[in-house]
């Protein structure tokens, strides 16, 4: 059984690894059992081989178990977890990024650098010689999330959520450039030529159920690494992602106090479609609870939203602005009791 043509998930809470097929949409493989607890995923399709981060060994970012350490690989030919990256002394492994040539696995870190600069940043591994040697290693003045890196390698940008900065960092020079002003932030993501960078603004607060203050999206320019432009929106954002056709999905959530028991619980959400020059809205589709991430085909034309708190996959017809079909990741294995949102569906990879 090929996986070629297929969609790998993450189920974070259910720590697992889902394959499924694009035109049917049809589970073709389900990996459990991972190690505790996978987060984001990148693939290169060169060597035919899946990097799986492990964040915490549970929960979520403002409330985990232990920090881990390690990068899974998963063998695509073979289908099993082939191998395992130790990143120590560096841990809270989470956003994964290729380099161009796909020679490099940048990965953001929550911890592991010490002094001044700590305690996260974004490290470097070199996969092509396969012994996973560390060749970079810049801190962030944060406990770095995700991260945005330019094409070139060169500079990356990182989320630090409740930080009220977002850090740039020169990973030529392995040095901090700047810290861009924004009132915390979540996933974002670089435009197709490179000339921006988009952040949603503030970071997520699970005891609200709107942000005090303004909340939306902020735009970078990549040469200057100055803020050009706040857009405000209707609910708050939670991811960002460019697409090949110059067009900007963004990822909003929704919640509301349960009535009975008085807790946080998420409703759905929905992705606006831009224009990412004009910023003008196109449209927007209804997606399902916790829009987390988002992956975009090559060719632009569909769009991938992984629902983390429904453990569900979107998949949408960015031209028509239409929901095709919804993958079901997982119905809440793994579920942490008194969560106040289920960490399921997760990290994605197209596989081709």
């Amino acid at each position: 059984m090929s996986l070629q043509n297929t969609l790998a998930v993450i189920s974070q809470a259910g720590r697992s690894l889902s394959f499924f097929d694009l035109a049917s949409g049809e589970r073709v493989l389900h990996v459990s059992n991972l190690t505790a607890e996978p987060h984001e995923v990148a693939y290169d399709s060169k060597t035919k081989k899946l990097y799986i981060s492990h964040t915490y060994e549970y929960g979520f970012y403002n409330r985990h178990g232990d920090y881990g350490n390690t990068i899974s690989v998963f063998d695509i030919e073979q289908q099993i977890v082939s191998g395992t990256i130790d990143i120590s002394p560096y841990r809270g492994p989470h956003g994964l990024h290729l380099s161009c040539n796909a020679d490099i696995l940048f990965i953001s870190v929550e911890g592991g650098f010490d002094g001044t600069f700590g305690p996260g940043g974004v490290i470097g591994i070199e996969l092509s010689s396969g012994d996973y040697q560390l060749v970079k290693a810049v801190a962030s003045v944060a406990r770095s999330h995700w991260l945005v890196v330019s094409e070139d390698g060169k500079k990356a940008y990182t989320t630090n959520k409740e930080r009220e900065y977002i850090s740039v960092l020169d990973l030529a020079d392995e040095k901090l450039a700047k810290q861009i002003p924004i009132p915390g932030s979540e996933d974002g993501d670089i435009s197709s030529d490179g000339r921006f960078v988009y952040y949603p603004f503030p970071t997520l607060d699970l005891k609200l159920t709107m942000p005090l203050g303004e909340f939306g999206f902020k735009v970078i320019d990549t040469k200057t690494d100055e803020v050009t432009r706040t857009m405000l929106t209707d609910l708050p954002v939670m991811s960002i992602k460019c697409t090949s056709k110059g067009k900007l999905a963004v990822g909003q959530y929704a919640t509301k106090i349960d009535a009975i028991s008085q807790q946080l619980v998420p409703f759905n959400g929905k992705v606006t479609i831009y224009d990412s020059q004009s910023l003008e809205a196109e449209g927007e589709v209804t997606v399902g609870l916790f829009p987390l991430t988002m992956l975009a085909s090559l060719d632009g034309d569909t769009l991938f939203v992984a629902n983390m708190a429904s453990g569900t996959v979107d998949i949408i017809d960015m031209n028509g602005k239409k929901t095709l079909k919804t993958f079901l990741v997982d119905a809440g294995a793994g579920k942490v009791e008194n969560a106040p949102i289920y960490q399921g569906a997760h990290g994605m990879a197209l596989i081709a």
